[in-house]
């Protein structure tokens, strides 16, 4: 773990607030690698995390509009931003990274969910969903899912490629033990049948609006069972608000009962269309394989740098396990009649 004198200027505190150095301590690193901060000062807590190395002050200010838009239309569990002397809610250090103070949000992740929680989830996501697409000042189109469009691009380019042949790296690799089982799947010819189904995916025209992108379990705080925080808003975009609930679903245990809670209360506040409907478990199933090839590319191919290793392995395992539902799922196509 990084030490936070080597880490963070006071500096860089101080456009907030006096600190001592006492009051920072690290919290454990996510898998973007951002880095994030715990801040203490009297009886408050902060969160002090940065935007990715490649984030642009645009965007950032644009997530951080949004942010402010939902709590605004009284979205209690989005993280309220803190603003430094100057009254902005960004700040650039000397490195040129852009950071951000928020509030400490209560309450814990889960990675199995009760069926409460599933219900709170499904109506907060809703209401974030209903306030991101009434922001002032854009235009609200009809238009083909970018992600589904990437999708579409990628499994075609992926069933060109020589799979077995960039497999054989894993036996060079230093772990080469742990993910040998995993990454197999990714050889097997149903897998092969699976990505074709996905380039021959015809893709159709959806509402588009800003979407979070990156909803995933370890973003939904609970408190009894309620959502009490939704963190992490850095990967906001325009895409269909199908692609939120499918990352979501992706990231729980294949239950079929939590989805049934999740999207019963999330119909109750917003309406999904019937294409919205199709495209969820499509958006799904076609995301737990490309979320295991990513996991190959970057640690096999590239060579990545995670510092939680743990957390690593066990979103390979997780992946892993929903791997062979989520082939059969596409190879049935039955969401798409």
């Amino acid at each position: 773990m990084f030490e936070p004198q080597n880490m963070i200027p006071l500096g860089l505190l101080k456009n907030w607030f006096r600190v001592e150095q006492g009051m920072i301590e690290p919290l454990p690193v996510g898998l973007s690698g951002s880095m994030v901060w715990g801040v203490r000062v009297g009886d408050e807590r902060f969160v002090l995390k940065s935007f990715a190395s490649s984030a642009h002050y645009e965007h950032a200010a644009w997530v951080h509009s949004l942010m402010q838009h939902a709590v605004n239309e009284n979205i209690w569990q989005v993280p309220a931003l803190k603003k430094t002397m100057n009254g902005e809610s960004i700040q650039e250090d000397t490195n040129g990274s852009l950071w951000e103070l928020m509030q400490w949000v209560p309450g814990a992740p889960c990675l199995r969910p009760s069926l409460r929680m599933a219900a709170s989830s499904g109506a907060t996501l809703a209401q974030v969903h209903v306030a991101m697409a009434t922001f002032p000042d854009q235009i609200l189109t009809h238009d083909h899912s970018p992600g589904v469009l990437f999708r579409i691009s990628k499994a075609a380019e992926l069933v060109k490629l020589p799979f077995d042949e960039r497999f054989c790296r894993i036996l060079e690799h230093s772990q080469a033990a742990t993910m040998h089982e995993p990454f197999s799947l990714l050889t097997t010819s149903a897998t092969k049948h699976a990505l074709a189904t996905i380039a021959n995916w015809r893709s159709r025209v959806v509402a588009i609006q800003p979407v979070l992108r990156d909803v995933w379990s370890e973003h939904i705080f609970f408190e009894d069972e309620r959502v009490s925080g939704l963190i992490d808003w850095h990967a906001l975009g325009f895409d269909t608000p199908a692609m939120d609930i499918a990352r979501l679903f992706g990231s729980w245990p294949d239950d079929y009962a939590l989805e049934r809670s999740f999207l019963k209360s999330y119909r109750s506040v917003r309406r999904l269309s019937d294409q919205e409907e199709r495209l969820i478990p499509f958006l799904k199933a076609s995301g737990i394989i490309f979320g295991l090839e990513n996991w190959f590319r970057w640690i096999v191919e590239e060579n990545r740098y995670f510092a939680d290793k743990e957390k690593v392995k066990d979103r390979i395992d997780s992946l892993q396990r929903a791997f062979p539902r989520a082939i059969q799922v596409l190879l049935d196509g039955k969401f798409d009649q």
